[in-house]
């Protein structure tokens, strides 16, 4: 399939190549006469300027102009190029290197956008985990070896691939109808706080250890001792937290690499691109209507010009030199 497009696009290539230099060429033919074009009739045969006749042979060569013929300046221009073609092929050619030019504003303002976006983004998005099922036969169905879920909300601001700037991240437990913020991160500080399930302080830090993971989980009232892989839980904790906090633009993808392949925690929901302003790749700047609005009249500023200089040229040039 690609290779196909990959084919499509340089046949594409090939045809406008072909196009543009047919135009040019139609162009050229036009404005131009063609070498040995002589100023005034001259012999079909020689091309030698006719002064007189004798004999109704060229003085020059002796060939029978009755069978040879007499040829025109301006039977020579009209044959050699087409007054409709030029005009066509000017405008074929203006179109374009205009095409051209404003592909080349667009990849720029593209890449500045892209840029731009890459060191301040806004981003907003929400992420749920919850325990991996596994299919009890006994019971036809797909259960959980645990019942809880754990929403991360992200709500940051800065540059994408990286830490953020500013903004918050909260790690919020669910059960049932009971949901406990169990930390929360303040990114303009790069620093957490963990609670416990009344809301008090239990521990605050720059990144997130298993011990502090599995503290969390504590502080709510879970224990080793009642939940069955309790600890294995707050070691993939641990990584799913402490990737939110480095790295929260590109979330999903990085959490995902960090984990084994048997991982207890997988994802049920969220999104890692629900909201980002500006959109990506614009600059929401004026250049970005300047350049595309100049060049357009620039490019008609010529296409006129061009056509008035090819409708004069072929004038002249039909109508032979000056005496």
């Amino acid at each position: 399939m690609i290779a196909g497009f990959m084919l499509m696009g340089f046949l594409w290539l090939g045809l406008i190549m072909v196009v543009f230099g047919l135009s040019c060429n139609a162009v050229w033919r036009a404005i131009v006469a063609p070498p040995g074009t002589p100023r005034e009739a001259g012999c079909g045969s020689c091309g030698y300027e006719l002064a007189t006749l004798d004999g109704g042979r060229c003085s020059e060569c002796g060939a029978d102009l009755l069978k040879a013929g007499i040829v025109t300046r301006r039977n020579i221009v009209r044959t050699a190029g087409s007054l409709p073609a030029a005009l066509m092929g000017w405008t074929i050619i203006i179109a374009t290197v205009a095409s051209v030019i404003l592909y080349i504003i667009s990849m720029i303002t593209m890449m500045s956008g892209l840029r731009g976006n890459l060191t301040n983004t806004r981003y907003d998005s929400n992420f749920t985990f919850r325990p991996t099922r596994t299919y009890d036969p006994d019971l036809g169905e797909y259960v959980s070896t645990a019942d809880f879920e754990l929403l991360v909300d992200l709500d940051v601001a800065g540059q994408w691939g990286g830490a953020p700037d500013s903004g918050t991240i909260d790690f919020v437990f669910s059960r049932g109808d009971d949901e406990v913020t169990i930390a929360f991160a303040d990114a303009s500080v790069n620093q957490w706080v963990m609670t416990d399930a009344s809301g008090a302080e239990l521990r605050t830090g720059i990144s997130i250890s298993a011990n502090d993971a599995l503290a969390a989980l504590r502080g709510i009232g879970l224990s080793p001792e009642e939940e069955d892989g309790l600890p294995a839980f707050a070691a993939e904790l641990e990584v799913l937290m402490d990737t939110a906090l480095a790295n929260p633009f590109d979330y999903e993808y990085t959490y995902q690499d960090n984990l084994p392949g048997d991982a207890l925690l997988v994802q049920s929901g969220g999104g890692s691109m629900n909201n980002i302003s500006p959109a990506m790749f614009m600059t929401n700047s004026p250049a970005d209507y300047i350049a595309p609005l100049a060049t357009f009249g620039v490019g008609f500023l010529l296409w006129l010009g061009g056509l008035l200089f090819i409708i004069r040229r072929r004038s002249r040039l039909i109508a032979g030199p000056r005496a």
